[in-house]
């Protein structure tokens, strides 16, 4: 395994390693494709709704690895980015590695469509991670959905989540709060009117938790003088 691949995150490295019946689902046309990602991913939102997350997050991670994949060249098909899964073919240098999105390589599926399945299954493996308190994975997934929101800045909900993320982690310092403050103050401004009750609500519940940090770091200070005086007296 290279170690490019060693730094990608849980959800990634999975697409790498996916069952028999995935990889010959790859091969078909996207429509097919599509019916059969959407059939798996009402199949862990049930599981979701049962409370199962982890095994929603199988299901939803299995729906997910049907369209995101890694590619290489293949310079055998006249430098055209041939889709394969890695397999017997390691070793693979980094530099033969190349991330690339599955609309590329078919001419029936729109851009709009892909960004859609693919932003709404990072979505719903985020909210497994949280569920079961996995934060920095359920942030990794967000980075991921955030990035392919960029271009229309459409769902500001990846925003929120992540920002809840960084506000649940309770290994999170205060320059995660600050992020974590950044994402909410984003998602507001994306939110339509009908929605902002829910952001609002987050973005009082996270002022709190900074001020009271804040108020704690005051008070262990204010402490750290106190004792440090007392000794100096006794001295």
């Amino acid at each position: 395994m290279t170690t490019k691949i060693r730094q990608y995150p849980h959800h990634l490295k999975y697409t790498l390693f996916a069952n028999d019946k995935i990889k010959a689902l790859r091969e078909k046309e996207f429509i097919f494709v599509f019916y059969t990602f959407d059939e798996i991913k009402e199949k862990g939102n049930k599981l979701y709704k049962r409370g199962k997350f982890r095994d929603a997050l199988e299901t939803y991670m299995e729906a997910y690895s049907l369209l995101k994949w890694i590619e290489f060249k293949d310079k055998s098909k006249n430098n055209y980015f041939y889709s394969k899964l890695i397999r017997e073919e390691i070793p693979i240098l980094d530099d033969d590695i190349v991330e690339k999105n599955s609309y590329d390589l078919n001419l029936n599926l729109d851009e709009d469509s892909y960004r859609f399945c693919i932003v709404n299954i990072l979505l719903c493996m985020s909210y497994c991670y949280i569920e079961l308190r996995h934060y920095s994975s359920a942030i990794d997934c967000l980075n991921d959905c955030v990035s392919y929101c960029e271009d229309n800045e459409k769902d500001p909900d990846a925003y929120l989540r992540r920002s809840q993320a960084r506000m649940y982690n309770k290994f999170s310092d205060d320059a995660q709060l600050v992020l974590a403050l950044a994402d909410i103050q984003k998602a507001i401004s994306l939110s339509v009117k009908s929605e902002n009750k829910i952001y609002n609500d987050h973005y009082n519940i996270l002022m709190k938790l900074i001020q009271t940090r804040k108020t704690i770091e005051k008070e262990r200070i204010k402490s750290k003088i106190i004792i440090n005086s007392f000794f100096r007296i006794r001295k």
